[in-house]
């Protein structure tokens, strides 16, 4: 009787096992920082692995510029300009009170530096940061939405582009500063 109810306990025990290490799939979770890192133009999709995070310090005031760019695996950390490669970026100007971080919230188009403020976009398509050449379109309205957890940050964005266009996208990760 006690082999029986060991060998009950035992598939029990590797049941439960699996079932731990197989339902703990972040990507379940509304909170994973494991999302999409993308944007959206024109009906087509680019992919945009990377996060830059560079701090330009304050604007002469209690507002602190902080600019993010999501850009593609081409393009990478790297000479005096902070990021190098040829590529697709998304380029976000953000500006806040904090001094320490990019904070969580809204950020709202605005033609000043003020809290909670974007005051340039761009989106650049296979766009050499060297040179300055191929497709880089400025933003003239759009919203941001940053999330943090820790380290982690998600970004979710809308920008009406200068040619009338809309873009839209998302990235979720470690902004790596720069």
């Amino acid at each position: 009787m006690s082999t029986i109810m060991n060998q009950v306990y035992y598939v029990l025990f590797v049941l439960f096992a699996f079932s731990v290490l197989t339902s703990c799939n972040p990507r379940d979770d509304d909170d994973d920082f494991g999302g999409p890192r993308e944007f959206t133009y024109n009906d087509t999709t680019y992919d945009v692995p990377n996060g830059y995070l560079i701090d330009f310090g304050t604007n002469g005031g209690a507002i602190h510029d902080w600019d993010v760019y999501l850009t593609s695996e081409s393009i990478t950390k790297g000479d005096a300009f902070g990021i190098t490669g040829i590529g697709d970026y998304i380029y976000l100007d953000l500006n806040v009170s904090s001094s320490e971080r990019l904070l969580a919230g809204n950020y709202s188009w605005s033609a000043t530096r003020r809290d909670f403020s974007l005051v340039v976009g761009t989106m650049g398509l296979d766009y050499n940061l060297g040179t300055f050449e191929g497709t880089a379109i400025d933003a003239r309205d759009g919203t941001v939405n940053i999330r943090t957890l820790g380290f982690n940050t998600t970004i979710t964005f809308t920008l009406t582009l200068s040619d009338g266009s809309t873009v839209t996208g998302e990235w979720s990760g470690t902004l790596e500063n720069v």
